[in-house]
């Protein structure tokens, strides 16, 4: 028999990641929602530092974890939320960190990473409505 797959919220995860001090910030489509974006959440994308993804792995044992070719964490994946141990275009630098700002998303105050950021992330992902994705739109938003 399998164990029911346990649904956390954005306030338990924050929790978690704060408590362990790890540098995060919401990115992708939750980070638009933030900045103004009008469409529903479907789900919350978390980036963190890539040398923390074996911490950050730790901290969610109920999770699906994806690795890399070079056995790094690359996805930490729960219902809902999905934790990013870096990009390949993009890493949750200090450079970064320090541009942070915080914003209420489903009525948890998190760190956001910064439009200019989010922009950079979606351009290089480039996905639209044929796969489900508003990368494009995302960028627009930002240009009114």
């Amino acid at each position: 028999m399998s164990q029911p797959r346990t649904t956390l919220s954005l306030d338990n995860i924050a929790r978690r990641l704060d408590g362990a001090g790890i540098a995060w910030a919401v990115f992708a489509g939750a980070a638009a929602a933030a900045y103004g974006a009008a469409r529903p959440l479907t789900d919350v994308d978390i980036l963190v530092p890539s040398v923390e993804g074996d911490r950050v792995a730790d901290l969610f044992p109920e999770a699906r974890v994806k690795r890399r070719e070079d056995g790094s964490v690359e996805q930490i994946g729960l219902p809902g939320f999905d934790i990013v141990a870096g990009l390949t275009a993009m890493n949750l630098d200090a450079h970064m960190a320090a541009r942070l700002t915080r914003h209420q998303i489903v009525g948890v105050i998190v760190p956001v990473i910064p439009p200019e950021d989010n922009i950079l992330i979606k351009a290089i992902l480039g996905r639209g409505p044929e796969v489900g994705k508003h990368d494009w739109e995302d960028i627009a938003l930002v240009h009114q």
